[in-house]
Parts: C-alpha cells; sequence; structure tokens
C-alpha cells in the first residue's frame, strides 16, 4: 500500500523545477517531505563515467534542520561525494556528464 506523504511533490512541473535545483545545487535537502518529522541532506556519487551510481546521505530529524546546521551538513556532504566519486576515478572537468 502506497501512501503519499504530506509533502511529498507528485505535479511534473514541480519534479522537474526540483531536479534543475539539485541539478545546480550538487546535493537534495528535503524537510518534512517524505516524514512530517524527518529531514537530510544528499548528493550523488559518480563514476568514471560520470554517471550516478551511488549517494551519501544524512538523516536529521526535521525539528534540528536550521540554516546553519544545512549549510554545515550540506558542506560536507559535497565534500564527501567529491572525495568517494574521485575515488571511482570520476573527474567533474573533464566530464559533460557531470555539468
Amino acid at each position: 500500500c502506497f501512501i503519499q506523504a504530506l509533502y511529498t511533490h507528485s505535479f511534473p512541473a514541480r519534479l522537474r523545477e526540483i531536479i534543475g535545483k539539485v541539478a545546480a545545487d550538487g546535493i537534495s535537502v528535503i524537510k518534512g517531505e517524505n516524514h512530517p518529522e524527518m529531514g537530510g541532506i544528499a548528493g550523488p556519487i559518480r563514476d568514471h563515467t560520470g554517471a550516478v551510481v551511488a549517494a551519501c546521505a544524512l538523516a536529521v530529524p526535521a525539528f534540528r534542520m536550521d540554516d546553519a546546521l544545512i549549510e554545515r551538513c550540506s558542506s560536507l556532504v559535497r565534500q564527501s561525494v567529491a572525495e568517494i566519486s574521485a575515488a571511482l576515478h570520476f573527474r567533474p572537468s573533464s566530464n559533460p556528464l557531470s555539468r
């Protein structure tokens, strides 16, 4: 049985907007979307071809997600995905899929 959470985005235009923002930011930040008390910050891990093969994510109680924590954790997620992707021989400067 699938139950849609109250704040889950399901309109195609809104989903395209969110995907564009995530692509530009390099991370996704959600707060109370799938569960009203949970949030998270995630980023893509890419292999040598530029394909997304995994993700690195932090789950955070929504009530703790103030701007300072989001900024601090976003930086850590970006750093982590860059390091893991580099270990998989991803090179963003020479890969058209990373843009």
